[in-house]
């Protein structure tokens, strides 16, 4: 071996492993238990020797040298240098040595022989690289004891410890050295710059700087590509500018400007084939001059996209993935990826945003690159229309319905060539209209991106409005009888014949179809009545509210009309009256359903008050009020509300006779004389605003 001066330590170790695919290669050697790519060149395990002779153990390696070229140990004091052959040598040694291992190791060295034909030093760089690691990473740090420790000779130990003490630690700048030539290979050029941004300007490896020239040249070729395109699409040359955006993307599988800008060039291309002018449709099959043939679809809020595939003369490369974006129109930088495949099978979008003109496009790769022009659609609209749009005939009119998409906003109805009315959410009734039928269109709103409201073209339908009875224009009580009856009276409708019949169903305003309660109405209806002359005598039982609702009837229809609420309060019972101290009284009695309010009078003193009590107060523990030692008599009744009839009810009354003062004790002053009426009670200040007293 010729020696020679070992080089200086800062340009002794490259920043860039060299190798691509390191971290799969790494984890192999780690997986054979090998620390670095010398290992399995310098400890290939020795045959078992044959029957009946002895094994004889090979002393151990002095060490591999690395300063100057990639030497190992050879016979006596030769020295090998590892290229091809070398390899192909230990390939064989691994092979006849029967060790598990043997298979992946003989892989490995097989890979990196590939790999030596283009660069013949890269092992070496390889080595150096790990090495460069391993020591920097080691507990106590770069020393020539790791150094020996990982298999390096003495006598350059030292050397490569003292380079490995400007080595990158573990962090970005390792990671970027790592990443970067694997990014350089596969065209990530857009990744590619930003990793050369943590790795030196100008450095001493010779792979790294002729890395970096490699991206400077593969940069400008596609900035200047970049360029092309933008001058050929601004004069109309669509053709040209597509190619030159092709090229510009495949220089830079990863550049988004070149995506977007092949993107845009596309649609450009599709509109030109296609009808431009004419407003965006719901359906686009696109002669955009790529041999892909887009068609787009919509179906009922979701896009189906479908496509040709490449012809067999595009695809001598390889299979061919087709991936599928979506952008807004005039904005292809904003293009999101809907599905990749392999196959022409249709692609369904469901996430379709609402409201804003949009293009699909369809971009064939080999692997990471543009194998051909995409095909993109002209712009398509999604306003999905009303679903389950459905009609019912109801009084004076019909009533439409339907099933609202999540994003809109709003919805309008057309009645035959009349102006749109705003509809509702769910839903639309339209009254009065006379009996007949009619075409109505629902269309639904969605938000464009400027704030303008976007309408769907509208989904139509038939309906037919009936004629229906009219609603009874006026129930009254006529009398309330001392002895509980009550006479009620009503109007008639101007069409169909009317009943007047005890409600227990859910309250309804005048005019709302009960169709369906019909046959329980009219069935349960007291026919004993003579309502020939409108005048219908009830006596409500002691306790209970009865609701008579007044229907008309025509033709199997029926509507509601007004309805009239009487009460018959049962009498207050059970009322009892306890005294709680010197200045208040707690009073308990049996409730008078139904009523909701009842009243509590009391008189004491000359002097008369009232409290209104509503039922949910009203617990076991009775009403307290104010009441003094003097004598009382206290009321109570039901409390009848305005907007009910109520037959009145006997009142509960009870007098409460004095109660005496406590007998003085032994020292204390007596009262004078009238000291209890005249004087004003204490708690007279704490009455409650709504306590009204009355002085005879």
């Amino acid at each position: 071996m010729t020696t020679t001066t070992p080089p200086a330590a800062a340009s002794l170790l490259p920043v860039t492993p060299g190798l691509p695919g390191f971290a799969g290669f790494t984890d192999r050697l780690t997986a054979l238990r090998f620390r670095h790519a010398v290992d399995p060149l310098l400890h290939i395990p020795v045959p078992p020797p044959p029957p009946g002779r002895t094994a004889v153990s090979a002393p151990p390696p002095a060490g591999f040298r690395v300063l100057d070229g990639l030497w190992l140990p050879g016979r006596g004091d030769n020295w090998d240098r590892v290229g091809s052959a070398y390899l192909n040598e230990c390939r064989r040694r691994w092979e006849a040595s029967g060790d598990p291992r043997a298979d992946a190791v003989r892989a490995l060295l097989a890979r990196l022989r590939r790999r030596m034909r283009d660069n013949p030093m890269l092992l070496r760089h390889l080595v150096l690289y790990q090495l460069g690691c391993l020591l920097t990473d080691a507990s106590g740090g770069p020393t020539a004891e790791a150094a020996q420790n990982l298999g390096v000779h003495p006598s350059e130990a030292a050397a490569l410890a003292s380079a490995a003490s400007g080595f990158p630690p573990p962090g970005p700048a390792r990671d970027a050295g790592e990443e970067f030539p694997e990014a350089l290979r596969t065209g990530r050029l857009h990744r590619a710059r930003n990793l050369a941004a943590l790795l030196p300007a100008r450095p001493a490896d010779p792979v790294l700087t002729a890395l970096l020239d490699d991206l400077r040249d593969r940069a400008s070729a596609a900035d200047s590509l970049r360029a092309t395109a933008l001058r050929r699409q601004t004069a109309g040359q669509l053709a040209t500018a597509t190619q030159a955006w092709l090229g510009a993307a495949r220089i830079a599988v990863d550049d988004p400007r070149a995506r977007a800008g092949l993107l845009g060039v596309a649609a450009l291309t599709a509109d030109r084939a296609g009808h431009a002018g004419e407003p965006p449709t719901g359906s686009d099959r696109s002669d955009t001059g790529s041999a892909l043939r887009l068609e787009v679809q919509l179906e009922e809020g979701s896009v189906v996209v479908r496509w040709r595939p490449l012809p067999a003369s595009a695809r001598h490369r390889g299979t061919v993935r087709y991936t599928v974006v979506r952008f807004p129109d005039g904005a292809p930088e904003q293009a999101v990826e809907i599905a990749t495949a392999d196959t022409v099978d249709p692609v369904r979008d469901t996430d379709v945003p609402t409201g804003t003109p949009l293009r699909y496009a369809v971009l064939p790769r080999f692997g990471e690159r543009i194998a051909a022009a995409p095909a993109a659609s002209r712009a398509v609209l999604s306003a999905p229309e009303v679903g389950n749009l459905r009609w019912r005939a109801v009084p004076d009119g019909v009533a439409l319905n339907w099933r609202e998409h999540p994003h809109a906003i709003r919805t309008q109805v057309w009645r035959d060539t009349e102006p749109p009315v705003p509809g509702g959410s769910g839903g639309w009734t339209g009254r009065p209209l006379p009996a007949g039928e009619f075409w109505f269109r629902v269309s639904a709103g969605y938000r464009a991106p400027d704030g303008e409201v976007v309408w769907s073209a509208g989904r139509t339908i038939r309906a037919r409005a009936e004629q229906w009875p009219s609603p009874v224009p006026e129930v009254s009580v006529a009398a309330v009888h001392g002895d509980g009856r009550v006479d009620i009276t009503w109007s008639p409708p101007d069409r169909g014949t009317e009943h007047l019949v005890p409600w227990r169903s859910w309250p309804v305003e005048s005019g709302e179809d009960v169709t369906p309660l019909l046959p329980a109405l009219i069935g349960g209806a007291d026919e004993s009545r003579d309502v020939r002359d409108r005048l219908v005598t009830l006596r409500p039982a002691a306790g209970t509210a009865t609701r008579m609702t007044a229907v008309s009837v025509m033709d199997g229809r029926a509507v509601a009309g007004p309805s009239v609420l009487i009460e018959a309060p049962a009498p207050v019972t059970d009322l009892r009256v306890d005294r709680t101290g010197v200045a208040g009284a707690k009073v308990r009695f049996r409730w008078p359903e139904p009523a909701v309010l009842a009243l509590i009078r009391w008189q004491q003193g000359g002097r008369t008050a009232e409290l209104r009590v509503a039922r949910s107060r009203m617990g076991a523990d009775g009403v307290e009020i104010p009441l003094t030692r003097q004598a009382a008599v206290v009321t109570v009744g039901a409390l009848p509300r305005p907007d009910v009839v109520v037959i009145p009810a006997d009142v509960a009354r009870l007098e409460l006779p004095a109660e005496p003062l406590p007998a003085a004790g032994p020292g204390s002053t007596p009262l004078p004389a009238g000291t209890e009426q005249e004087r004003r009670p204490w708690w007279r200040r704490l009455w409650p605003p709504w306590f009204r007293v009355q002085r005879p």
